[in-house]
């Protein structure tokens, strides 16, 4: 049965973008919060946060508990649109960009051979390598 579209999801994209950005932060938890305080919660948790259990909404008291040792950055959404930006522009150059559903996640739609799940599958880790080597 051919595929109709390529949904992208960029799990943990807020936490991603700042281990990117901050090299000190990559291989270690990472929250990202709206302002730095233990009253507030995770809008995001990078994916070694969440080996510990620490997710999207975790208080950071709460994830401090989980995890010990893990890192605090408050967020900087300009810097997330701006990575957002990349990111379409090097999807649109393997494939159209149908819809932005959110600041991480697009689908596109596959017509002809591409519709067919190998192809898909192919165009689909283009875009992820493309996005390693040239996004980050």
């Amino acid at each position: 049965m051919p595929l109709k579209s390529l949904f992208l999801d960029f799990n943990s994209y807020f936490a991603s973008v700042e281990q990117q950005i901050n090299p000190e932060l990559r291989n270690n938890p990472v929250g990202v919060l709206p302002v730095i305080a233990d009253t507030t919660c995770c809008i995001a948790a990078s994916y070694d946060a969440k080996a510990y259990g620490v997710k999207t909404e975790t208080m950071v008291l709460e994830a401090k508990r989980l995890c010990p040792g893990m890192l605090f950055v408050e967020a900087n959404h300009k810097t997330y649109i701006q990575y957002h930006q990349r990111l379409v522009d090097k999807v649109n150059e393997c494939l159209p960009v149908n819809k932005v559903h959110s600041i991480d996640e697009m689908v596109c739609n596959l017509i002809g051979n591409e519709s067919k799940r190998e192809n898909a599958i192919s165009i689909a880790l283009l875009i992820k390598k493309k996005i390693r080597e040239e996004v980050g």
